[in-house]
């Protein structure tokens, strides 16, 4: 990890900006790309979710190969279940590991640098680690998911 990516040296710089600009949080926007690299895609969470779920009657195997028939069942699954039972699946994550960088970003949060967390990724890694940390998210942070749709990722992106 070079000097410039080090969490601490993000966290100074980031501090002695607030100071001189704006005492309010920054806001934290998190793109698909986090997601992308903790392996946590939506055909992977999905695939995830779907081995968590004790049932026969699933609308799609979990091991179906076709990434755009896998999504489509999976969206099924989903707006079957009601909102906590959605939510409750979706932030169990099925069990992906959660990377570094999710914990480096929690820290952040916690030491008071962002209360918004703007996300267009599916995985709740995040609000994992911050659960982890013992934060809950609505009095100590909130997230704003910006892309709900379970919509398949185009090949390199």
């Amino acid at each position: 990890m070079s000097e410039e990516s080090n969490p601490r040296v993000l966290a100074e710089s980031m501090r002695s900006r607030r100071a001189k600009v704006d005492p309010d949080p920054y806001i934290l926007l998190l793109g698909q790309a986090c997601a992308r690299a903790a392996g946590a895609t939506v055909e992977a969470v999905a695939r995830q979710v779907l081995r968590s779920v004790e049932s026969q009657d699933l609308p799609v195997s979990p091991d179906e190969p076709d990434p755009g028939k896998l999504l489509a069942g999976f969206r099924q699954f989903l707006s079957s279940q009601d909102e906590s039972t959605r939510e409750y699946l979706l932030r169990s994550d099925g069990g992906l590991a959660i990377p570094v960088f999710y914990q480096d970003l929690a820290s952040l949060i916690k030491t008071g640098y962002f209360r918004q967390i703007l996300t267009t990724g599916i995985d709740r890694m995040l609000e994992t680690s911050l659960t982890r940390k013992g934060w809950e998210e609505g009095s100590q942070y909130h997230v704003i998911r910006l892309s709900p749709s379970l919509r398949q990722e185009r090949p390199g992106r």
